[in-house]
């Protein structure tokens, strides 16, 4: 079952059923909610797939309220619908799928609703496949490194340095004398623009020397990426490709 939510009008509940059309046959036995405020929507209990935003309401308006939404683990897709055309890169900054600009028709309506709902499908069967693992070898020794875990790679004098962050799915090469949530460092020669096909979508090579996950990456300016302990340089003439990869791996994943 899909779960809606939209931020106006009284709160209710209704079924919808398939009546032919292909979105509304993916959204068989849906619920629906909707709220007469940001407040109201932080408040409830409900958990919703996809959410409809506006961005002009009372305090908190819909961006502050999609912050919140996400500092507290919500995943569910955003879809910011306004006329106020002035907040687009704060909405991608909160992860959101899309911004409708008001007026917009029916159509298009339906295209964006028929896209979150494959978007969510997506991330289902995504969910039901094995972590991608990337295969290190340094002479004999083959390491496997969940690729999820990768913060960022760099080279150095022949070298590839993997920055690893230790999760609970790591390997016992990785625990051993490291908790949960440290960073872990596996060197091997190697380029790393092979590397950079390898990884594929998620990673950009924002430096000649640097290849990061943007999955990590807590904020950035025109001058370098932010990760949790770590300052990465972006070089010249690469923040516009930057800007654009980093907006499609949030909304094509959170993270797959």
């Amino acid at each position: 079952m899909q779960n809606f939510q939209e931020n106006s009008a009284q709160p209710l509940t209704r079924n919808c059923r398939a009546d032919g059309d292909e979105t509304t046959e993916q959204m068989t036995f849906t619920e629906i909610m909707l709220f007469e405020s940001g407040q109201e929507l932080l408040t409830t209990d409900f958990r919703a797939d996809i959410i409809f935003l506006d961005v002009d309401m009372p305090s908190p308006n819909g961006i502050e309220t999609a912050k919140r939404l996400r500092e507290e683990g919500c995943e569910a897709v955003i879809v910011f619908v306004t006329a106020l055309r002035e907040y687009v890169f704060d909405a991608f900054d909160v992860g959101a799928f899309h911004y409708l600009v008001k007026p917009f028709n029916e159509d298009k309506f339906r295209e964006v609703l028929g896209k979150a709902v494959k978007l969510l499908q997506k991330r289902e069967a995504a969910g039901k496949e094995p972590e991608r693992v990337l295969d290190v070898r340094n002479g004999r020794l083959h390491t496997a490194v969940v690729i999820r875990d990768i913060l960022y790679a760099e080279v150095f004098d022949r070298e590839i340095l993997l920055h690893i962050m230790v999760s609970s799915n790591a390997g016992n090469a990785f625990k051993d004398g490291a908790g949960v949530g440290s960073e872990n460092v596996i060197r091997y020669y190697g380029k790393i623009g092979e590397l950079e096909k390898t990884l594929g979508d998620g990673f950009y090579r924002i430096h000649r020397s640097f290849l990061v996950n943007m999955h990590h990456i807590r904020s950035y300016d025109m001058g370098q990426v932010n990760l949790k302990e770590h300052e990465l340089p972006i070089a010249r003439g690469k923040y516009q490709d930057f800007v654009k990869a980093y907006l499609r791996a949030i909304v094509d994943s959170r993270w797959q």
